[in-house]
């Protein structure tokens, strides 16, 4: 097959969830599918598809083919595990729509809004203090990354309390201060996107949707603004505007008038076709548990193992050449790959587990379809809290990869977890046990 025909058989495996979305009658935009399925067509597919003229000059058209159906295999893994989880549990009850009242007699909302400042306060302290520190202890820098659970702990207080609404204001303020300063200042991506995922927020305790032709607005908004950042920041830098506004919606302006068609090596969809090319040349393959080495030997303290970048394996962000995937890319394929980029996740699951990467796919679509049956089916507030911690790493793994993914999930999903067991009240949830849910859309 040509490189356009893998590009078209890509495009219709990646947004075949979104085109179920916006035909079917009643479907449910929150389904992960449809966010996965569209985020691996714009990371992954988009550029190839439209303007591969740029991909082309980095490498041949045979390297981007073979990662294109790795991309190819791993969605279909991915729905693969979405649907033997509803396969196996084919009960035809869900969880009647519950009441804030019955919300209330389950989690204690004055604890939430409390658990969600204390969070809200670590991080905006975190950032304050270690703003324009880059030395400064990652024990101290990672708090920042509390501002998610913090957010979203204290919007559903507010929701089951309108009384703590002001307090939450604060709260809030505190919890969203790093991602708006950082949108403004830099055009973090990663920050847009956490302050976009809080859209779902009352959505979900509510058990309500929001109308399709305004939800594909602002899906489209969002798009189009994480597509530009990037841009937006050379625009900033050169004096063509006066914001970050201004500069985002000149980059908006030149990805529909040509005048912008040119990528780097940085691209997603060039990192990750070297990333294959490079680990069937060097055979330094991650097995499994190479990215969580690469995890772990982040946490010792650096002023106390100052050579600790040199435990990482040779995918890693270590000292070069022998720890650092940018080293293993240069090597093998020559490709200069920017400092600062990410390592995609289609690409970086396939180094991890070698042509046993489909399996990695179809226990993430597994596990997801579990956390998104609790939350939507089974009506459980926590849940509805994780699967928006969930959409942000899933984020973060197909366009960063596995290592920060697995960084948001440690420092969003762990406290959200604590934090619901210290504001429960009711432990039993009779209609929970009666009915394990089983997706209806």
């Amino acid at each position: 097959m040509s490189l356009f025909a893998i590009c078209l058989l890509l495009a219709v495996v990646a947004l075949a969830p979104v085109a179920w979305y916006l035909l079917k009658r009643g479907a449910d935009p929150f389904n992960p599918m449809v966010f996965l399925g569209g985020l691996a067509f714009v990371s992954t597919d988009r550029r190839l598809l439209f303007n591969p003229g740029p991909a082309l000059d980095f490498m041949p058209a045979s390297a981007y083919k073979t990662y294109l159906y790795i991309a190819i295999a791993s969605l279909l893994a991915l729905y693969a595990g979405w649907a033997v989880w509803k396969y196996r549990h084919p009960v035809t009850r869900v969880v009647p729509a519950r009441s804030l009242a019955e919300y209330r007699r389950q989690y204690d909302p004055v604890r939430l809004l409390i658990a969600g400042m204390f969070l809200g306060v670590l991080s905006l302290g975190a950032f304050v203090v270690s703003h324009g520190r880059y030395r400064l202890t990652g024990y101290i820098r990672d708090l920042m990354s509390l501002n998610l659970p913090a957010a979203v702990l204290i919007m559903q207080a507010i929701i089951l309390d309108t009384s703590l609404l002001w307090a939450g204001v604060v709260g809030l303020g505190a919890a969203m201060a790093r991602s708006v300063f950082l949108f403004f200042s830099y055009g973090s991506r990663g920050q847009t996107a956490s302050v976009a995922a809080l859209v779902a927020v009352p959505y979900l305790i509510k058990q309500s949707r929001p109308l399709k032709p305004v939800l594909v607005a602002i899906a489209v908004l969002v798009g189009l603004v994480m597509l530009t950042l990037t841009r937006s920041r050379v625009v900033l830098s050169e004096g063509l505007a006066q914001n970050r506004v201004g500069a985002v919606i000149l980059a908006v302006e030149s990805m529909f008038n040509g005048h912008h068609r040119s990528y780097t090596a940085g691209s997603d969809t060039v990192v990750g076709a070297a990333e294959v090319q490079a680990v069937q040349a060097l055979h330094n393959w991650g097995y499994g548990g190479g990215f969580l080495w690469d995890v772990v030997t982040v946490f010792p303290p650096h002023e106390w193992f100052p050579n600790k970048g040199y435990w990482q394996t040779q995918w890693g962000n270590g000292p070069a050449p022998d720890h650092s995937f940018l080293s293993s890319i240069h090597k093998a394929t020559g490709v200069p790959v920017p400092p600062g980029s990410g390592q995609p996740g289609f690409g970086q699951i396939f180094v991890q587990y070698g042509w046993f990467f489909p399996l990695f796919w179809f226990a993430l679509g597994y596990v997801l379809h579990y956390c998104y049956s609790a939350a939507i089916f089974g009506r459980r507030l926590n849940y509805q809290a994780f699967m928006v911690i969930i959409y942000l790493s899933a984020l973060y793994l197909v366009t960063q990869g596995p290592k920060p993914a697995t960084f948001v999930f440690i420092f969003a999903f762990f406290p959200a977890l604590l934090a619901y067991r210290w504001s429960r009240l009711d432990l039993s949830d009779p209609l929970a046990q009666r009915s394990r849910p089983r997706p209806i859309y």
